[in-house]
Protein backbone atom coordinates (compact mmCIF):
# COMPACT_ATOMS: atom_id res chain seq x y z
CA UNK A 1 0.00 0.00 0.00
CA UNK A 2 1.27 3.31 -0.92
CA UNK A 3 0.75 6.49 1.28
CA UNK A 4 0.95 9.75 0.84
CA UNK A 5 2.09 11.36 4.75
CA UNK A 6 -0.14 13.35 5.63
CA UNK A 7 -0.50 16.06 3.36
CA UNK A 8 -4.40 16.45 2.33
CA UNK A 9 -5.74 15.31 -1.04
CA UNK A 10 -6.89 17.85 -3.33
CA UNK A 11 -5.46 20.37 -1.70
CA UNK A 12 -5.66 22.82 -4.71
CA UNK A 13 -9.42 22.71 -4.31
CA UNK A 14 -11.09 21.42 -1.18
CA UNK A 15 -14.89 20.17 -1.75
CA UNK A 16 -18.04 21.70 -0.98
CA UNK A 17 -19.16 19.12 0.66
CA UNK A 18 -17.83 16.27 2.58
CA UNK A 19 -18.45 12.61 3.72
CA UNK A 20 -16.32 11.61 6.41
CA UNK A 21 -16.99 7.86 7.66
CA UNK A 22 -15.15 6.60 10.71
CA UNK A 23 -14.30 3.27 11.74
CA UNK A 24 -13.17 0.34 10.46
CA UNK A 25 -16.79 -0.70 8.89
CA UNK A 26 -16.16 2.11 6.52
CA UNK A 27 -15.81 -0.26 3.60
CA UNK A 28 -19.09 -2.35 4.23
CA UNK A 29 -21.24 0.80 3.87
CA UNK A 30 -19.55 2.34 1.00
CA UNK A 31 -17.89 -0.59 -1.09
CA UNK A 32 -14.43 0.83 -1.44
CA UNK A 33 -14.06 3.29 -4.38
CA UNK A 34 -16.63 1.81 -6.48
CA UNK A 35 -19.25 3.78 -4.74
CA UNK A 36 -17.49 7.11 -3.78
CA UNK A 37 -15.72 7.90 -7.31
CA UNK A 38 -18.85 9.12 -8.62
CA UNK A 39 -18.96 12.00 -5.94
CA UNK A 40 -16.13 13.30 -7.79
CA UNK A 41 -18.05 15.03 -10.31
CA UNK A 42 -20.14 16.98 -7.94
CA UNK A 43 -17.20 18.40 -5.55
CA UNK A 44 -18.18 15.78 -2.92
CA UNK A 45 -15.02 14.48 -0.79
CA UNK A 46 -15.10 11.11 0.53
CA UNK A 47 -12.68 10.54 3.14
CA UNK A 48 -12.80 7.38 5.17
CA UNK A 49 -10.86 7.09 8.81
CA UNK A 50 -9.96 3.52 9.74
CA UNK A 51 -7.65 1.94 11.83
CA UNK A 52 -3.84 1.36 10.64
CA UNK A 53 -2.41 -1.93 11.03
CA UNK A 54 0.89 -3.30 10.56
CA UNK A 55 2.98 -0.18 10.81
CA UNK A 56 0.32 1.35 7.79
CA UNK A 57 -0.12 4.81 8.88
CA UNK A 58 -0.76 7.96 6.68
CA UNK A 59 -2.98 8.81 3.07
CA UNK A 60 -3.78 6.83 0.49
CA UNK A 61 -4.98 8.68 -2.16
CA UNK A 62 -8.06 6.61 -4.06
CA UNK A 63 -9.34 10.25 -6.57
CA UNK A 64 -9.61 13.54 -7.11
CA UNK A 65 -11.29 13.54 -3.52
CA UNK A 66 -11.31 10.47 -2.20
CA UNK A 67 -8.99 9.03 0.09
CA UNK A 68 -8.39 7.06 3.33
CA UNK A 69 -6.81 8.28 6.79
CA UNK A 70 -5.02 5.27 7.96
CA UNK A 71 -4.39 6.59 12.04
CA UNK A 72 -2.88 4.77 14.83
CA UNK A 73 -0.79 2.15 12.89
CA UNK A 74 2.38 2.45 15.11
CA UNK A 75 -0.22 1.84 17.87
CA UNK A 76 -0.58 -1.91 19.68
CA UNK A 77 -3.76 -4.02 19.70
CA UNK A 78 -4.13 -3.04 23.60
CA UNK A 79 -3.64 1.09 22.51
CA UNK A 80 -6.67 0.67 19.78
CA UNK A 81 -8.84 0.41 22.58
CA UNK A 82 -7.78 3.57 24.56
CA UNK A 83 -9.33 6.31 23.16
CA UNK A 84 -6.69 8.76 24.63
CA UNK A 85 -4.04 7.22 22.52
CA UNK A 86 -6.13 7.23 19.89
CA UNK A 87 -7.03 10.69 19.95
CA UNK A 88 -3.33 11.57 20.65
CA UNK A 89 -2.41 9.56 17.15
CA UNK A 90 -5.49 11.60 15.48
CA UNK A 91 -3.36 14.56 16.38
CA UNK A 92 -0.96 14.35 13.29
CA UNK A 93 -3.88 14.78 11.02
CA UNK A 94 -5.58 17.88 12.72
CA UNK A 95 -3.98 20.26 10.26
CA UNK A 96 -5.02 17.87 7.27
CA UNK A 97 -8.71 17.98 8.51
CA UNK A 98 -8.27 21.87 9.01
CA UNK A 99 -7.73 21.77 5.16
CA UNK A 100 -10.08 19.23 3.92
CA UNK A 101 -13.03 21.64 5.56
CA UNK A 102 -11.71 24.78 5.53
CA UNK A 103 -14.28 26.05 2.81
CA UNK A 104 -16.30 23.27 2.57
CA UNK A 105 -20.27 24.18 3.35
CA UNK A 106 -21.59 20.90 4.80
CA UNK A 107 -19.43 18.09 6.07
CA UNK A 108 -21.48 14.66 7.22
CA UNK A 109 -19.70 12.46 9.66
CA UNK A 110 -20.98 8.87 9.94
CA UNK A 111 -19.70 6.74 12.98
CA UNK A 112 -20.33 3.98 14.95
CA UNK A 113 -20.00 4.96 18.29
CA UNK A 114 -19.47 1.54 20.43
CA UNK A 115 -16.00 1.14 18.65
CA UNK A 116 -13.40 2.94 20.65
CA UNK A 117 -11.47 4.22 17.60
CA UNK A 118 -14.58 5.81 16.39
CA UNK A 119 -15.73 7.28 19.50
CA UNK A 120 -12.28 8.80 19.75
CA UNK A 121 -11.80 10.78 16.75
CA UNK A 122 -15.76 11.35 15.98
CA UNK A 123 -15.51 14.55 18.23
CA UNK A 124 -12.61 15.65 16.99
CA UNK A 125 -14.00 15.83 13.19
CA UNK A 126 -17.45 17.63 14.56
CA UNK A 127 -14.91 20.09 16.36
CA UNK A 128 -13.07 20.80 13.33
CA UNK A 129 -16.28 21.19 11.44
CA UNK A 130 -17.87 22.97 13.68
CA UNK A 131 -15.19 25.61 14.01
CA UNK A 132 -15.01 26.33 10.18
CA UNK A 133 -19.01 27.28 10.28
CA UNK A 134 -19.86 24.43 8.22
CA UNK A 135 -23.51 22.78 8.73
CA UNK A 136 -22.32 19.45 10.25
CA UNK A 137 -24.44 16.24 9.98
CA UNK A 138 -23.60 13.19 12.24
CA UNK A 139 -24.95 10.13 11.25
CA UNK A 140 -23.81 8.14 14.74
CA UNK A 141 -25.16 4.44 15.53
CA UNK A 142 -25.57 3.29 18.85
CA UNK A 143 -24.03 -0.08 20.14
CA UNK A 144 -26.97 -2.61 21.14
CA UNK A 145 -27.04 -3.35 25.05
CA UNK A 146 -26.15 -6.79 24.66
CA UNK A 147 -22.20 -5.38 23.31
CA UNK A 148 -21.84 -4.43 27.12
CA UNK A 149 -21.35 -1.80 29.74
CA UNK A 150 -17.78 -0.91 27.81
CA UNK A 151 -19.16 -0.36 24.47
CA UNK A 152 -22.33 1.62 26.27
CA UNK A 153 -19.84 3.87 28.00
CA UNK A 154 -17.49 4.85 24.78
CA UNK A 155 -21.03 5.72 23.20
CA UNK A 156 -21.65 7.89 26.29
CA UNK A 157 -18.38 9.70 26.24
CA UNK A 158 -18.29 9.97 22.73
CA UNK A 159 -21.75 11.35 22.56
CA UNK A 160 -20.96 14.11 25.76
CA UNK A 161 -18.30 15.36 23.37
CA UNK A 162 -19.65 15.38 20.06
CA UNK A 163 -23.62 16.60 20.31
CA UNK A 164 -22.06 20.11 21.20
CA UNK A 165 -20.61 21.05 17.46
CA UNK A 166 -23.51 18.98 15.52
CA UNK A 167 -26.05 21.11 13.43
CA UNK A 168 -27.79 17.96 13.15
CA UNK A 169 -28.29 14.45 14.81
CA UNK A 170 -29.00 11.83 13.39
CA UNK A 171 -28.89 8.89 16.02
CA UNK A 172 -29.51 5.00 14.92
CA UNK A 173 -29.77 3.08 18.25
CA UNK A 174 -29.07 -0.77 16.78
CA UNK A 175 -32.31 -1.81 19.65
CA UNK A 176 -34.15 0.03 17.13
CA UNK A 177 -32.78 -0.86 14.17
CA UNK A 178 -32.92 -4.80 14.90
CA UNK A 179 -36.87 -4.49 15.93
CA UNK A 180 -37.01 -2.93 12.48
CA UNK A 181 -35.53 -5.90 10.66
CA UNK A 182 -36.45 -8.53 12.95
CA UNK A 183 -39.31 -9.93 10.83
CA UNK A 184 -38.00 -10.24 8.08
CA UNK A 185 -34.21 -11.00 8.19
CA UNK A 186 -32.04 -14.02 9.42
CA UNK A 187 -29.36 -13.59 11.27
CA UNK A 188 -26.57 -13.74 9.03
CA UNK A 189 -27.84 -11.37 7.24
CA UNK A 190 -28.53 -8.65 9.48
CA UNK A 191 -24.80 -6.87 9.18
CA UNK A 192 -25.59 -6.59 5.64
CA UNK A 193 -28.86 -5.29 6.14
CA UNK A 194 -27.74 -2.64 8.56
CA UNK A 195 -24.53 -1.66 6.28
CA UNK A 196 -27.03 -1.21 3.45
CA UNK A 197 -29.32 0.69 5.72
CA UNK A 198 -26.52 3.31 7.08
CA UNK A 199 -25.45 4.04 3.48
CA UNK A 200 -28.68 4.76 2.09
CA UNK A 201 -29.74 6.64 5.12
CA UNK A 202 -26.61 9.24 4.33
CA UNK A 203 -27.17 8.80 0.57
CA UNK A 204 -30.84 10.85 1.47
CA UNK A 205 -28.54 13.89 2.71
CA UNK A 206 -25.56 13.76 0.20
CA UNK A 207 -27.35 12.64 -2.91
CA UNK A 208 -30.87 14.68 -2.10
CA UNK A 209 -28.22 17.87 -1.81
CA UNK A 210 -25.92 16.95 -5.42
CA UNK A 211 -28.67 15.59 -7.61
CA UNK A 212 -30.28 17.50 -10.03
CA UNK A 213 -33.59 15.76 -9.58
CA UNK A 214 -36.67 16.13 -11.86
CA UNK A 215 -36.13 19.40 -12.74
CA UNK A 216 -32.29 19.51 -13.49
CA UNK A 217 -31.17 22.14 -10.71
CA UNK A 218 -29.41 21.44 -7.64
CA UNK A 219 -31.10 22.22 -4.34
CA UNK A 220 -27.81 21.76 -2.24
CA UNK A 221 -28.87 24.99 -0.39
CA UNK A 222 -32.03 24.62 0.45
CA UNK A 223 -31.41 20.72 1.70
CA UNK A 224 -28.48 22.41 3.97
CA UNK A 225 -31.10 24.74 5.44
CA UNK A 226 -33.16 21.94 6.61
CA UNK A 227 -30.46 20.47 8.73
CA UNK A 228 -28.97 23.74 9.91
CA UNK A 229 -29.44 24.70 13.91
CA UNK A 230 -31.89 21.34 13.91
CA UNK A 231 -30.59 19.46 16.47
CA UNK A 232 -32.00 15.63 17.11
CA UNK A 233 -33.74 14.46 14.26
CA UNK A 234 -36.49 11.39 13.95
CA UNK A 235 -35.78 9.01 10.85
CA UNK A 236 -36.96 5.98 9.21
CA UNK A 237 -36.01 4.19 6.41
CA UNK A 238 -37.96 1.77 4.09
CA UNK A 239 -37.94 0.06 0.44
CA UNK A 240 -39.94 0.38 -1.61
CA UNK A 241 -41.68 -2.73 -2.69
CA UNK A 242 -42.93 -3.49 -6.35
CA UNK A 243 -45.90 -3.75 -5.74
CA UNK A 244 -49.54 -1.78 -6.12
CA UNK A 245 -49.18 0.70 -3.53
CA UNK A 246 -46.07 0.23 -2.65
CA UNK A 247 -44.62 4.00 -1.91
CA UNK A 248 -48.29 3.99 0.08
CA UNK A 249 -46.76 0.91 2.64
CA UNK A 250 -43.40 2.66 2.05
CA UNK A 251 -44.25 6.06 3.89
CA UNK A 252 -47.11 4.37 5.93
CA UNK A 253 -44.20 2.55 7.82
CA UNK A 254 -41.93 4.41 7.98
CA UNK A 255 -44.07 6.88 9.69
CA UNK A 256 -44.81 4.66 12.45
CA UNK A 257 -41.52 2.83 12.61
CA UNK A 258 -39.23 5.82 13.26
CA UNK A 259 -35.96 4.50 14.72
CA UNK A 260 -36.46 6.15 18.35
CA UNK A 261 -38.48 4.30 20.84
CA UNK A 262 -41.28 7.18 22.01
CA UNK A 263 -41.00 10.07 19.13
CA UNK A 264 -43.17 10.31 16.43
CA UNK A 265 -43.16 12.57 12.97
CA UNK A 266 -46.97 13.39 14.10
CA UNK A 267 -45.00 16.00 16.52
CA UNK A 268 -42.36 17.52 13.47
CA UNK A 269 -42.86 20.75 12.13
CA UNK A 270 -40.93 20.39 9.08
CA UNK A 271 -40.13 17.07 7.10
CA UNK A 272 -37.54 15.54 4.33
CA UNK A 273 -38.49 12.60 2.60
CA UNK A 274 -35.58 11.93 0.50
CA UNK A 275 -36.57 9.24 -2.53
CA UNK A 276 -34.55 6.83 -4.47
CA UNK A 277 -36.75 6.14 -7.53
CA UNK A 278 -34.35 2.66 -8.22
CA UNK A 279 -32.81 1.75 -11.23
CA UNK A 280 -36.31 0.90 -12.81
CA UNK A 281 -37.89 4.09 -11.45
CA UNK A 282 -41.30 4.94 -10.04
CA UNK A 283 -44.75 5.82 -11.83
CA UNK A 284 -44.85 9.07 -11.39
CA UNK A 285 -48.42 8.51 -9.90
CA UNK A 286 -46.89 6.64 -7.12
CA UNK A 287 -44.14 8.81 -6.37
CA UNK A 288 -46.95 11.98 -5.89
CA UNK A 289 -48.63 9.61 -3.32
CA UNK A 290 -45.83 9.81 -0.59
CA UNK A 291 -46.10 13.67 -0.53
CA UNK A 292 -49.71 13.61 -0.42
CA UNK A 293 -49.99 10.52 2.31
CA UNK A 294 -47.35 12.40 4.72
CA UNK A 295 -49.70 16.05 4.14
CA UNK A 296 -52.91 13.98 4.78
CA UNK A 297 -51.64 12.26 7.79
CA UNK A 298 -49.93 14.90 9.62
CA UNK A 299 -51.80 17.69 8.84
CA UNK A 300 -51.17 20.89 6.64
CA UNK A 301 -49.68 23.10 9.16
CA UNK A 302 -46.35 19.97 9.14
CA UNK A 303 -44.02 21.66 6.42
CA UNK A 304 -43.20 18.58 3.82
CA UNK A 305 -40.29 18.66 1.19
CA UNK A 306 -39.98 15.32 -0.77
CA UNK A 307 -36.37 15.13 -2.55
CA UNK A 308 -36.01 12.65 -5.57
CA UNK A 309 -32.40 11.54 -6.12
CA UNK A 310 -31.15 8.99 -9.11
CA UNK A 311 -29.27 5.72 -7.68
CA UNK A 312 -25.44 4.99 -8.67
CA UNK A 313 -25.94 1.57 -8.49
CA UNK A 314 -27.53 -0.80 -10.75
CA UNK A 315 -30.39 -3.07 -9.82
CA UNK A 316 -30.49 -1.43 -6.96
CA UNK A 317 -34.06 -0.99 -5.38
CA UNK A 318 -36.04 2.01 -5.03
CA UNK A 319 -36.13 3.05 -0.90
CA UNK A 320 -37.08 6.23 1.03
CA UNK A 321 -35.52 8.19 4.13
CA UNK A 322 -37.57 10.56 5.76
CA UNK A 323 -36.37 13.31 8.21
CA UNK A 324 -38.26 15.11 10.58
CA UNK A 325 -36.84 18.34 12.77
CA UNK A 326 -38.54 20.10 15.45
CA UNK A 327 -40.76 17.40 17.67
CA UNK A 328 -43.42 19.69 19.58
CA UNK A 329 -44.17 16.52 21.75
CA UNK A 330 -47.79 15.85 21.88
CA UNK A 331 -50.58 14.56 24.57
CA UNK A 332 -50.98 10.38 24.03
CA UNK A 333 -54.52 9.05 24.05
CA UNK A 334 -54.78 7.49 27.92
CA UNK A 335 -53.22 10.18 29.64
CA UNK A 336 -54.67 13.07 31.12
CA UNK A 337 -52.48 15.85 32.20
CA UNK A 338 -52.89 17.22 36.10
CA UNK A 339 -54.71 20.65 36.15
CA UNK A 340 -54.83 23.14 38.84
CA UNK A 341 -57.75 23.84 40.39
CA UNK A 342 -59.06 27.34 40.12
CA UNK A 343 -60.33 29.14 43.42
CA UNK A 344 -64.09 29.69 44.04
CA UNK A 345 -64.95 33.19 42.87
CA UNK A 346 -64.82 35.85 45.55
CA UNK A 347 -67.24 38.80 45.74
CA UNK A 348 -65.67 41.96 45.23
CA UNK A 349 -64.11 43.69 47.83
CA UNK A 350 -65.65 47.06 47.72
CA UNK A 351 -68.79 45.88 48.11
CA UNK A 352 -70.08 46.50 51.81
CA UNK A 353 -70.43 43.31 53.72
CA UNK A 354 -74.28 43.05 53.36
CA UNK A 355 -73.69 42.02 49.96
CA UNK A 356 -70.48 40.49 50.44
CA UNK A 357 -71.95 37.78 52.55
CA UNK A 358 -75.07 37.98 50.17
CA UNK A 359 -72.90 37.00 47.24
CA UNK A 360 -71.30 34.29 49.35
CA UNK A 361 -74.19 32.49 50.27
CA UNK A 362 -75.51 32.47 46.70
CA UNK A 363 -72.18 31.39 45.02
CA UNK A 364 -72.44 28.28 47.45
CA UNK A 365 -75.48 27.46 46.67
CA UNK A 366 -75.30 27.63 43.10
CA UNK A 367 -71.82 25.35 43.93
CA UNK A 368 -73.70 23.02 45.91
CA UNK A 369 -71.57 23.28 48.79
CA UNK A 370 -71.85 20.30 51.00
CA UNK A 371 -69.05 21.39 53.49
CA UNK A 372 -71.77 22.21 56.22
CA UNK A 373 -73.59 18.85 56.18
Amino acid sequence: METVGNQAPSSQRSSLHNLFIIGSESDSIFRGSASAMPYDRINMGVYSIVPGSDGVDGIQILGENCAAIYVGGNLAAEGMRDLVEVRNAFCQYQDTFQEMVYSSHVNVIVSSLGDPFSAAITPEIAQLSSRNGAVTIGVLSLPHPDEGNRYLQHSRIAMEYTRPHLDSLILLPMESVYLNFASNTMTQHIGEKISQMISRIVRGVVDAMTSQGFQNHERANDVAGFFRGSGELLVAYQEIDHIPNGPYHAIHRCLQEPFHALRRFEGAQKMMVSVCPGDSGLSLEEYLRIGQFCRSELGTETDVVVVPFTTMLRGERPFIVVFGRDIIEKRRDGFDYPYAEVPPEKAPPRLPAYYRKYYGATRRAMGHDISSF
